[in-house]
């Protein structure tokens, strides 16, 4: 076949000269020779070509060669498209997810929209937590590039109306002058707001009041101050928005580390000591650093407590999570399915819907799509949302809805979806959480 001795001639041609100019100049060619093929089966001796084809053309591959600016290449898309497209020709999951992440990551290199942040960063919490990822160098290094670029989108905080906030703390937020008694109030108030769900507030607050503890001041009172801050935030965020719930703790925690323990523990008591390890393994696990098994262990044993059940459910989903990133699938299973029970005899819903979420993605890996499913449809059998009174629940339940709404778009039943979608996301609006509405539906 001509269009496969031209294809085959074109890879030879990329192996042979890989350079920027000679790849940009393929780069549609190959995209045309890929697209004239209604299906594998007419090339199924040629298949793998056709991979190494695409594989070669990913954005990943380019900036290799021609630098970042190839992740800014108009037909970089068409790349992943093609890919992520004959991935699931050949029933190959590792290429469909370098396609997929490859056409995220060039989506989120080429855009300039400031409105589509929040959506991108949400998007971009399934390829920073995605298995397939690790021990891909290059494609590691272009999703932290990508995350940079999104971040770099944020708008300036805009206050939020101050109604929301303590008079006395937004009175002090104008003055930038905080003692140790108005700490201990504002540690107050955010954990107040993270149990209102004022989100917008809390933020605000946070942002406004981290930076005025001297940031020179390594005391370990100061240091402490700063924890007991991240640690609430940490609790009002941590069923929402995990990665940063935890990158905050662990950067409080990091400095507080390598104090006295018995001095810390002391000041902190037993579970906050717990909670400071619990940020000292999120450091680790964030550099995809195995270090965090230790400092997680002593989480969990000092979380042994009845007393400190939530946080102990809490440190084995981080724990099933973490092992999910290492790409050990049996013993995440084993830690999140401990949590999933705890949750379920305690009727902890906002542990037990993440603990669900995380069990469907090890599920959908196997392609169990029914267990996966089971789950979520056991969770709103026990607990249906409009049977549920805590605003935390209501949005525990609310987020389960949207992942089992999408199971059933999956499925191809898209009426069920937009009932179900739109259930949920009406739930969120009613709580005055606007912008996760907004994300739902955007999913």
């Amino acid at each position: 076949m001509q269009d496969i001795d031209n294809l085959r001639s074109l890879v030879h041609g990329m192996h042979q000269n890989r350079h920027a100019g000679h790849m940009h100049s393929v780069g549609p060619s190959v995209d045309g020779n890929l697209r004239s093929y209604d299906t594998l089966a007419e090339v199924a001796d040629d298949a793998d070509l056709l991979l190494e084809a695409a594989r070669l053309m990913q954005a990943t591959e380019l900036a290799d060669v021609s630098g970042d600016g190839a992740l800014h290449y108009p037909f970089a898309r068409a790349h992943a498209e093609n890919l992520t497209a004959l991935g699931l020709a050949a029933g190959d999951p590792e290429m469909v997810f370098l396609g997929k992440a490859n056409l995220l990551v060039t989506e989120i290199m080429q855009t300039k929209d400031r409105g589509a942040v929040d959506k991108l960063m949400e998007r971009a919490d399934w390829l920073v937590n995605h298995p397939l990822r690790h021990g891909n160098e290059k494609l590691n290094a272009r999703i932290f590039q990508a995350l940079d670029h999104v971040d770099s989108l944020r708008p300036d905080p805009v206050d939020p109306d101050l109604a929301a906030i303590d008079a006395d703390v937004a009175e002090w937020v104008a003055a930038r002058e905080i003692g140790e008694e108005q700490v201990d109030h504002i540690v107050e108030v955010i954990g107040d707001l993270g149990a209102e769900l004022k989100f917008d507030s809390l933020q605000y607050l946070y942002d406004a009041t981290s930076g005025v503890l001297d940031p020179e001041d390594a005391t370990v009172g100061v240091l402490v101050d700063r924890f007991r801050m991240a640690y609430e935030y940490y609790a009002a965020l941590r069923f929402v928005n995990r990665g940063r719930a935890l990158q905050e703790l662990a950067t409080a925690a990091g400095p507080l580390v390598d104090a006295e323990e018995s001095l810390v523990r002391e000041i902190l008591g037993p579970a906050g000591a717990a909670l400071l390890h619990v940020g000292d393994a999120g450091r680790y696990a964030v550099i995809n650093s195995p270090q965090w098994r230790t400092p997680l262990a002593r989480a969990k044993e000092l979380l042994s407590d009845e007393d400190a059940r939530a946080d102990y459910i809490d440190a084995l989903i981080h724990e099933g999570e973490f092992l999910m990133r290492e790409n050990d699938p049996r013993d995440a299973f084993s830690a999140l399915n401990e949590a999933y029970t705890l949750a379920t005899a305690e009727e902890y819903l906002p542990a037990l819907v993440v603990a669900s979420i995380d069990l469907a993605s090890l599920y959908f890996l196997r392609e169990m799509h029914r267990e996966a499913a089971a789950l979520f449809l056991d969770l709103l059998k026990a607990h249906p949302l409009e049977s549920q009174t805590e605003r935390t629940d209501i949005l525990a339940v609310a987020l389960a809805e949207v992942e089992m709404a999408l199971m059933y778009r999956f499925a191809g039943d898209h009426g069920t979806y937009e009932t179900m979608l739109g259930r949920a996301t009406r739930a969120m609006r009613e709580l005055g959480l606007d912008s996760l509405a907004q994300q739902a539906a955007g999913r």
